[in-house]
């Protein structure tokens, strides 16, 4: 028997519609989360996995803290929950203020799932503005970083050397935003200095999505399997509203 099964983007999108319902109260979130875990897992950037472990810890609170900084940036304090719950409204933050600024900065500290952040990325580049992310990785001397011009049809992803600066650690997310490229080469030229032989290229994140496309993606069954359990738990979700309204 088989371990794994695969989904056409259409069967995925509507288990994922479903699974998130139960976290979400209208419409708009579970269809930005649908969303977001398919940009991720269509890259092989692992939306599934990250949704499954965010699901397990579904009764943390949102608890976030946003503050306005006098240097004209943002900083979200998460308390522990995943930036695959928040991260829309992170980036849509940051979009709004470079739009009417031409340039903006967000820092998130405390947010599981580190890594979404470059999807946020995308985000921004598909709303005409060139945009980049660095985020800690379990090796302390380096950071991941992900970076996308407007003429790229997906974000470019790296590990970099921390800048001295930083003096050895980075404990936060951090994502900027520009209308010009050129601005951001500009303030932050120390993360675009990077040295990593292993970087994922925009044309291979396009090139994984396109296949997805084609082929479908495929899941193991324990995950598939969770994904239906989630879903399922929405559609006979066993109170007595839900029993009266079974005989409506």
């Amino acid at each position: 028997m088989t371990d794994t099964i695969t989904l056409s983007i259409n069967e995925f999108r509507a288990i994922l519609r479903k699974a998130f319902e139960g976290l979400y109260g209208h419409d708009h979130d579970f269809n930005q989360l649908a969303r977001l875990v398919i940009w991720l897992e269509c890259r092989q950037l692992s939306g599934v996995k990250l949704f499954l472990e965010a699901e397990a810890d579904h009764g943390a609170k949102w608890d976030l803290i946003l503050n306005d900084l006098e240097t004209g940036e943002y900083e979200i304090e998460a308390n522990g929950l995943s930036l695959l719950c928040f991260g829309d409204l992170a980036c849509d933050l940051a979009i709004g203020r470079a739009k009417y600024t031409g340039f903006s900065v967000v820092h998130i500290s405390g947010a599981m799932h580190s890594e979404v952040i470059a999807a946020s990325v995308a985000r921004c580049a598909r709303n005409g503005l060139a945009a980049i992310a660095w985020w800690p990785d379990e090796n302390t001397k380096v950071a991941n970083m992900a970076s996308q011009r407007l003429d790229q049809s997906a974000p470019m992803v790296c590990r970099v050397d921390l800048p001295q600066s930083y003096e050895g650690s980075i404990e936060r997310v951090t994502l900027v935003c520009a209308t010009k490229m050129s601005v951001l080469e500009e303030h932050y030229a120390d993360w675009f200095s990077y040295k990593d032989e292993n970087y994922i290229a925009a044309d291979a994140l396009t090139s994984t999505f396109t296949r997805s496309l084609d082929r479908g993606l495929i899941l193991s069954i324990k995950d598939y399997k969770r994904l239906c359990y989630c879903a399922d738990r929405v559609l006979v979700e066993s109170t007595e509203a839900s029993r009266r309204g079974a005989g409506a």
